[in-house]
């Protein structure tokens, strides 16, 4: 790894922490600053996407979000973000299919679940809604124990 690049992770973890603690603007600005480093960091580009989200910046959040899918198009929360950014723009449609693809790499990730019940729930499609909230209650009980 050279040193850009781990020097993009350590200050991509920085704004993790900063994001976690509620400092938004701070967070951002050190994965802008993880990218200008390293721009293929997929991590730094899904993480400043989700915080954009937790903004209103949701047309910037998708393409943050889908940027770090083209990166590592097997990145299971970045999909998850992404199709819960759709679902708040009211792209219920390729908020399903975002969320479906999470599940599809990723069949015990349980929040992926959880936000397509809330996409069913828009749609109106009860049963499905149903099926992924026992899905969703179902791995998040096995994984207490």
């Amino acid at each position: 790894m050279s040193e850009a690049v781990q020097e993009a992770v350590d200050i991509c973890r920085r704004g993790t922490i900063h994001w976690i603690r509620g400092n938004l603007d701070r967070a951002i600005s050190l994965f802008d600053e993880a990218i200008s480093l390293d721009p293929n960091c997929s991590r730094a580009y899904c993480n400043r996407g989700s915080v954009l989200s937790m903004q209103g910046e949701f047309k910037k959040a998708i393409t943050d979000l889908s940027k770090a899918i083209r990166l590592q198009p097997k990145y299971v929360r970045a999909y998850n973000n992404r199709g819960f950014v759709y679902q708040k723009l009211g792209e219920f449609d390729k908020a399903v299919a975002d969320l479906t693809e999470a599940i599809r790499l990723e069949p015990n990730y349980a929040e992926a679940y959880f936000n397509r019940a809330l996409v069913y729930d828009h749609q109106h499609n009860l049963e499905k809604a149903a099926l992924d909230r026992a899905k969703y209650n179902e791995l998040k009980t096995n994984n207490k124990g």
